[in-house]
C-alpha cells in the first residue's frame, strides 16, 4: 500500500514540474506568439471563419488606395459581402481582353425577351431575367423623372459577336482601344449587359446620360468601361454601356471598389468562392 502510495505521489510531482517547467518555457522571452502572430490568427469577421492572415492575402493584388477603403470599414465591407453572396456567381463572373467567359460560346438559362416588360427597345431583344426586372425598375424611375431610357442592344450569342467584331476588329476608338469586344469577350454574351440610348461619348452630356450616371447604381446597373480607365478595362470610354449587378454589388463596388466595376469583379471572379466557403451561416 505504501509502495503505490509513493508511486502516485512520485507521478502526481512529476505531473507538476512538467506543468511548471511548460509555463516557465512559455514565459520565456521569443516564446510566446507575438502581437503580429497572434493578429494574423484572429478571426476578423463573426461573419466569416477565416483568420485575418487567410483574409488578408486576398487583398494582395488590390491597389492600395482600395485596401485602405476596406480597412477603414472592415465591418461594412464584410456586411456587404455576405449579403452579395445571396446572389449566384455567375452574376459577377469577370471578362475582359484576356478572360473570356467561361465556356466561351456559353447562352444563359434565364434570357427572357423584353418585349414583355414595360421597357422601351429600338429592336427585338433579350436580357437575363433579374437584368430585365431591374431595367424596368430604372426604365420607369427615369419615366418619373421625365427622362427617357431604351436599350439599343442587348444579349448577344458567341456568333452574333463574332460577325460584329469581324466587321469591327480594325475599328479604335479616341484612346485607340477596340471599340468591339472579341468573341466569347464580351459582357452582352452574359445577358446582363446592355447599351442606352446612344453610342456616342457625347452622351455623358446629355440628360439622359447624366441621369444614368447619378441613378442606374440604384438599380443594380453599373457603367463597365468609364473614362480614364481605358488603359485598366482595355476598351475606350463608352457612357451607354452598362452592366447589371445588382444594387448590393454597386454598393459595395462605390463604397470600396472606388466605384470602378473592373476593380469589383476581378476580385469577386478570384475570391467569391473563399467567402462562400467560410461564411458562417452557410
Amino acid at each position: 500500500m505504501k509502495r503505490k502510495t509513493a508511486a502516485f505521489a512520485a507521478a502526481a510531482l512529476f505531473l507538476l514540474i512538467a506543468a511548471a517547467s511548460s509555463a516557465f518555457t512559455a514565459r520565456i522571452p521569443g516564446n510566446e506568439p507575438t502581437a503580429a502572430e497572434r493578429a494574423a490568427a484572429e478571426n476578423p469577421s463573426e461573419r466569416f471563419g477565416f483568420t485575418r492572415a487567410q483574409w488578408e492575402s486576398t487583398l494582395v493584388e488590390l491597389p492600395a488606395f482600395i485596401r485602405n477603403a476596406i480597412h477603414s470599414d472592415e465591418e461594412l465591407f464584410f456586411k456587404e459581402m455576405d449579403e452579395i453572396l445571396d446572389t449566384e456567381r455567375s452574376f459577377f463572373v469577370h471578362i475582359d481582353t484576356q478572360t473570356p467567359v467561361e465556356p466561351i460560346d456559353c447562352r444563359p438559362a434565364d434570357l427572357v425577351d423584353l418585349s414583355g416588360y414595360p421597357v422601351e427597345t429600338d429592336k427585338p431583344m433579350r436580357l437575363r431575367k433579374a437584368a430585365a426586372e431591374a431595367f424596368a425598375a430604372l426604365s420607369q424611375a427615369a419615366a418619373d423623372d421625365g427622362i427617357r431610357i431604351f436599350a439599343v442592344s442587348g444579349y448577344r450569342t458567341y456568333d452574333y459577336q463574332k460577325r460584329l467584331y469581324d466587321r469591327m476588329k480594325n475599328d479604335v476608338g479616341k484612346a485607340g482601344l477596340p471599340v468591339s469586344a472579341a468573341p466569347g469577350h464580351s459582357q452582352h454574351q452574359t445577358g446582363l449587359a446592355a447599351d442606352f440610348n446612344s453610342l456616342r461619348q457625347d452622351f455623358d452630356e446629355t440628360k439622359e446620360g447624366r441621369w444614368l450616371r447619378s441613378h442606374a447604381a440604384e438599380f443594380g446597373w453599373s457603367l463597365s468601361y468609364p473614362e480614364e480607365f481605358e488603359t485598366l478595362t482595355g476598351y475606350d470610354y463608352e457612357p451607354w454601356h452598362f452592366r447589371y449587378l445588382t444594387a448590393a454589388a454597386c454598393r459595395l463596388q462605390k463604397r470600396f471598389f472606388a466605384d470602378v466595376q473592373f476593380y469589383l469583379t476581378r476580385y469577386l471572379h478570384d475570391w467569391y468562392g473563399f467567402y462562400k466557403e467560410f461564411r458562417i451561416n452557410e
